[in-house]
C-alpha cells in the first residue's frame, strides 16, 4: 500500500472516531500541544490513561456489586473516570458516567448496571480503534493532517485554557513535562483537578 493511501486511510479513520461520538474536541487540543520534540506525546498519554483505566473500571465494579450499593463511594469513582476521560477527549464515556452519576443522585441501581455494561463496550472499543490508529499513523510517517475538525484558535486556547480532572495517575507525569501544572485537591474526594495553563506554551514559538 503507498503512502499517499495509508495516510489517507489514517485520516479516513481519525474523523469517523470523531463523526462516531467516540472523540471530541479535547483530543484535538491534545494533538496541538505535539511536536517534532515530542512526535509519540499523544500516544503515550492515550496509552496512560488506558492504563489507569484498568483501576478507575474496577473500583467502579467493586461499587456496583456492593449491598447496599455505597451510591456516594460510586459517584466519586465515577467523578475521577469521568475527568480522566474527557483529558484526552473520550466523549463517549464522558457522557456514560455523567449518565451513571445521575442514576447515583436517583438511586437507580438498575440504571447504573445497565449504562456501566454499555461504558465498558465503549472503553473497549475505543480502545482497539485508536491502537490501531497509532499503529497506522506510524507505518503512514509523518505527513499533513487531512479531514481535521477545526483547531482551537490560540486566543480561544488562551481563554479556555485545558482542564485535567483524574486521579494521581502516570497521565498526569506525562503532560508535566509539556506544561505548568496548577493543581488543587478537592474535599471529600479522592480526584486531584489539574488545572493546565497552555499561555506558556503558545509563546513558545509555535505556529
Amino acid at each position: 500500500m503507498g503512502s499517499k493511501q495509508l495516510h489517507y486511510q489514517v485520516a479516513n479513520m481519525r474523523e469517523t472516531l470523531f463523526k462516531q461520538g467516540y472523540l471530541d474536541e479535547q483530543f484535538v487540543q491534545l494533538e496541538d500541544l505535539q511536536d517534532d520534540d515530542n512526535p509519540n506525546f499523544v500516544e503515550e498519554v492515550v496509552k496512560s490513561y488506558f492504563q489507569d483505566s484498568v483501576r478507575s473500571m474496577t473500583n467502579i465494579d467493586k461499587a456496583l456489586e456492593s449491598h447496599p450499593m455505597d451510591f456516594e463511594k460510586l459517584d466519586r469513582y465515577l467523578h475521577q473516570f469521568k475527568g480522566s476521560s474527557s483529558s484526552i477527549g473520550a466523549s463517549k464515556i464522558k457522557e456514560e458516567c455523567t449518565q451513571i452519576r445521575e442514576y447515583c443522585r436517583q438511586g437507580n441501581v438498575e440504571g447504573c448496571m445497565k449504562t456501566f455494561q454499555q461504558l465498558k463496550k465503549d472503553h473497549a472499543i475505543l480502545r482497539k480503534k485508536l491502537e490501531t490508529y497509532f499503529q497506522m499513523l506510524k507505518q503512514a510517517g509523518p505527513a499533513e493532517t487531512t479531514c481535521r475538525p477545526r483547531t482551537p484558535s490560540k486566543d480561544n486556547l488562551r481563554r479556555r485554557g485545558f482542564s485535567v480532572g483524574c486521579g494521581v495517575c502516570s497521565m498526569c507525569g506525562l503532560l508535566d513535562e509539556r506544561l505548568s501544572l496548577v493543581s488543587s485537591l478537592h474535599s471529600g474526594s479522592e480526584s486531584l483537578e489539574l488545572e493546565l495553563e497552555l499561555s506558556h506554551y503558545l509563546k513558545k514559538g509555535r505556529p
